[in-house]
């Protein structure tokens, strides 16, 4: 089965159906801030990791195979 170019224009120009990408934006600012003390700076930290979310793919980058030796999985880990 082929697509026609008509409906290949069709499928690029579906965005009304994704949900917007949202980005947050590192907190750059408290590295070089002498006045927010060290369990300020973790709560800003700890923020921004709370507002990261899983962005799924559906694809599989790393072969995760479990019969795989430790060392293997290791090395993989690593590359990660």
């Amino acid at each position: 089965m082929f697509l026609e170019a008509n409906d290949i224009e069709k499928l690029r120009n579906q965005t009304n159906n994704y949900a917007a990408v949202s980005y947050v934006e590192p907190p750059y600012q408290i590295a070089c801030n002498p006045r927010l003390k060290v369990h300020e700076k973790l709560q800003i930290i700890q923020n921004y990791i709370q507002k990261l979310e899983y962005n799924y793919t559906g694809m599989q980058f790393f072969d995760l195979n479990a019969n795989r030796p430790v060392c293997g999985l290791m090395d993989t880990a690593r590359h990660m």
